[in-house]
Order: C-alpha cells, then structure tokens, then sequence
C-alpha cells in the first residue's frame, strides 16, 4: 500500500517529509530531525494521522489548513471503522449541508430491493398494510391488491429494477408520464398506476424506511 507521504534524505543525512495535499499541490518540506529511517516514518505518520502537515510554500494559511482538515478527515473515512450511528449522523450532516438529498446504508430498511418491497406490499395475505387496515376496520379486497400488485410488475419494475426502497425519488416516479403507453391509458387507470408506487412509498416514508418523500404533489 503506498505511503500517504515521501520521506527523502538531504545533504545533511536529516530526513525531510513532503505531503500530497487534496487539491494535487504538496506540502512544503519539513525537517523529521533525524537520520534515522524507521524514526523519521514513524514521525511523519504521526504527522498524518494528527493533521499536522505543514503548509504550502507561498500557500494562504486558511486554504492550508482547510487542505490540511480534508485530508486528515478523509485519511479518516478510508481507515476508521465507525459505528452505524456514527454513519447515519455524517449522512445527516450531509443532507442538513444540502450536499445529498439522502443516502442508504446497508443492512438497513432501506436497502432492500423496492420491487421485492412493492409486490410484498401488495401480497394481500402477508402485507403489513393490509393488516393494518383491517385492524383500524378499514375495508381493502384481494382484488384490488392484485390489481396494484399487476400495475407494479407490468409499469414499476422495469423502472426501478436496479433501485433500492432508501433510493426511489420523485423524479422516478414522474418519469412514467415519459411512457408512450401509459400516456395513452385512461386517467383513472394512470392514476393507479401511479398510487402502486407512491401509496408504499408512503407509506415507507413513515415506516422511517425511506428519507425520501416522493409522494406529495405528484400531479397525475
């Protein structure tokens, strides 16, 4: 595995130390103050690992130490092994930042394949929904679940073959306004086709099974 630096020795015998920053630039040299290998490795790692790499020649300090904190941060990421809650609030971190919209984690509600979600969904024998509903004395029949089960086999799943329930956005389901075929189809039944996808999703989102609320607004 390559070293996160360059150890190289002058004239003196002393080892120097030179760092590759995030934006491709490196560091300036620095001194490990011995002429001894396996200490002065053991000095710049320490140096790496604390964040303690020294600024650029002419560099301006502030854009320094962000290169310096990247790095230290990213070196991080590659070699802790964090918790999953320290995970998740990283990924919350980044979605408060605007820089994701949201992510998934593995072994998680999420990550499970949403066609195999959607057809569990609509299974009216073993579906949570359904049972739910019953329980709040709410009428729902086989029929109309095998219907919604048939819309997704026949609409959702060639869509959304490769996605996860975590990973569905609105702009999946929009883009079945994009079908020649389902454009030709009576609104009520595009309508349907559209309550398979958005009704478990929804439904998910509530579940804490997704952060993407795909639902709303949806004009059909």
């Amino acid at each position: 595995m390559a070293k996160p630096y360059s150890l190289f020795k002058k004239s003196s015998g002393i080892y120097y130390v030179q760092f590759p920053l995030e934006n491709g630039a490196r560091s300036n040299q620095k001194s490990t103050g011995t002429r001894i290998r396996s200490e002065a490795e053991k000095t710049a790692m320490h140096w790496f690992v604390n964040g303690e790499i020294p600024q650029r020649i002419n560099g301006k300090n502030q854009k320094t130490q962000n290169d310096i904190s990247k790095l230290t941060f990213f070196n991080s990421l590659r070699s802790i092994d964090f918790e999953k809650s320290e995970v998740e609030k990283i990924i919350q971190i980044l979605t408060e930042k605007k820089y994701i919209l949201s992510a998934v984690l593995v072994n998680t509600p999420s990550s499970k394949p949403v066609g195999a979600f959607l057809l569990d969904f609509w299974n009216y024998e073993t579906s949570p929904y359904v049972k739910e509903k019953q329980l709040r004395g709410q009428s729902i029949h086989k029929s109309y679940c095998e219907t919604m089960k048939s819309r997704v086999r026949l609409y959702w799943m060639p869509l959304l073959e490769n996605e996860t329930i975590g990973s569905v956005t609105r702009e999946h389901v929009e883009s079945i306004f994009d079908n020649d075929e389902v454009r030709k189809l009576a609104s009520k039944t595009i309508n349907s086709i559209v309550s398979a996808l958005t009704l478990p999703m929804k439904w998910a989102y509530y579940k804490k099974q997704t952060q993407n609320n795909c639902f709303d607004g949806i004009i059909k």
